[in-house]
């Protein structure tokens, strides 16, 4: 199907454009954060964030796409299970758990909200390549 080989490239071609502009933004990081604040404590929790995070961003991006797909589609509850999973479970469920019980403080939430990129990314991709978005919600009479 057309459709589904456009949205697989699409989500292929946006994974590699934010990976591009990631690793753009990787070495610069610490001078990135520097240009908004001057408190050693800041730009150091902020280049811990950006160090943990930009990498998976480009799973982000295929996510988005996915939730495009969707609501383009007309197919909108795996999209919208995908992102309740990611958000709940992985962000604030696993965060909550890296950060306090396991003692790793705001790494430990970084960390959830990378893995939950990968988790959502990983997921959308395999359900726009695989999945029964294609099919026609509305039928003809």
């Amino acid at each position: 199907m057309r459709a589904r080989e456009i949205s697989y490239k699409t989500a292929l071609l946006l994974f590699g454009l934010v990976a591009v502009g990631s690793g753009l933004v990787y070495p610069v990081r610490v001078t990135l954060v520097g240009a908004f604040a001057q408190d050693p404590k800041i730009i150091a929790e902020a280049e811990l964030f950006l160090r943990t995070l930009l990498p998976t961003l480009p799973f982000f991006g295929i996510f988005m796409i996915a939730m495009s797909t969707g609501r383009g589609s007309g197919h909108t509850t795996f999209p919208t299970l995908i992102g309740i999973l990611k958000l709940w479970a992985v962000r604030v469920g696993l965060g909550y758990l890296l950060a306090f019980p396991m003692g790793m403080g705001t790494l430990g939430a970084w960390l959830a909200i990378s893995l939950s990129n990968i988790v959502g990314g990983a997921t959308a991709i395999i359900w726009i390549k695989y999945g029964g978005w294609a099919k026609a919600v509305i039928k003809k009479h």
